[in-house]
């Protein structure tokens, strides 16, 4: 079996692993949790083609999650809470543990690819689902 070693390092992966997911948590508590209706879909691929992409429904899920609305959060993207939680958990683990010293982890290349294939494939069809799609 193939494995990847991806070096923790606090000034490379984990620090813009845990910018990202940061800022994304930032973004969602400060979005207003009034109803905004863009005139535009803001996911090219369903601008385009008006089908929706697996991503469609993350900005109101992580903005749900931030105002405490779980249920609507589950909803708008089941792999919302999923990415939040690993957002939160990877600022986390990068504040208390990355910075002190430089580590390693080691992943199995065919987990990480098939997990997200598969994560990737089931918001699919939800979204193809909840949009009428299918």
């Amino acid at each position: 079996m193939r494995q990847v070693v991806a070096s923790l390092r606090p000034d490379r992966t984990w620090a813009r692993i845990s910018a990202a997911g940061a800022v994304a948590v930032a973004v969602s508590f400060l979005w207003t949790s009034l109803p905004v209706r863009w005139p535009f879909s803001m996911c090219p691929l369903r601008a385009v083609t008006g089908i929706p992409c697996p991503l469609c429904g993350l900005t109101t899920s992580f903005v749900a999650l931030s105002h405490g609305r779980f249920h609507q959060a589950f909803a708008a993207n089941p792999l919302g809470p999923l990415l939040y939680a690993g957002s939160l958990m990877g600022l986390i683990v990068w504040i208390a543990w990355g910075r002190r010293r430089s580590s390693q982890l080691i992943i199995s290349g065919r987990w990480v690819t098939t997990l997200a294939l598969v994560a990737t494939g089931a918001s699919w069809i939800f979204q193809l689902h909840r949009f009428a799609w299918i």
